[in-house]
């Protein structure tokens, strides 16, 4: 009886280092080119929406796509993640917004960051969304967002701009590199 214990327990701590050097090998993201955004936030919401542009210098049209993240049980202190890859190599970074949204339905906080893309890497950015930003206790202008409940400025990724290759349309904005032309 004593060996076969012993047994047991040595094929169980087998099974445990090979799950987790299986999980080391994943973490580190392999061949994959990613960019997992990790969503945290204090606030009572029911799912999270991330809206994602993916494009960079030469990319004349950004891929855009809209993932809806629901929260198991609704609630406060979630973890949301999503992954994205570039579909080609000319495509350098990801933005995110990110819009957390309470039972009701009701948008209640919403955050913009940004993320390049590194060959074969995993590179994860976090966005917390706290309940000092909620739209009903802050609201900021002219471009900037609240973070930690003060407003911030919020950078573009490169290759966001006049005369960089990506359509004016597809930024839904006026095209304005700051020098006039």
């Amino acid at each position: 009886g004593r060996v076969h214990t012993c047994r047991c327990a040595s094929l169980a701590l087998r099974a445990f280092v090979v799950a987790a050097l299986a999980s080391t090998a994943c973490s580190s993201g392999g061949d994959a080119t990613v960019v997992r955004l990790v969503v945290t936030g204090d606030l009572d919401v029911s799912g999270v929406r991330v809206q994602l542009r993916l494009g960079g210098a030469g990319v004349t049209e950004p891929v855009e796509d809209d993932r809806w993240l629901p929260l198991a049980v609704p609630g406060s202190g979630f973890r949301l993640t999503t992954d994205a890859s570039p579909p080609a190599q000319t495509f350098r970074w990801v933005e995110f917004q990110v819009t957390a949204f309470d039972p009701a339905g009701t948008p209640v906080v919403e955050r913009r960051t940004w993320a390049g893309f590194v060959p074969r890497r995993v590179v994860e950015v976090e966005v917390h969304l706290e309940s000092a930003c909620r739209f009903d206790r802050m609201s900021c202008e002219d471009g900037r967002q609240c973070v930690a409940g003060a407003c911030v400025e919020v950078d573009s990724p490169p290759g966001i701009g006049c005369g960089n290759g990506v359509v004016e349309a597809a930024l839904g904005e006026e095209c304005d590199d700051g020098n006039g032309v």
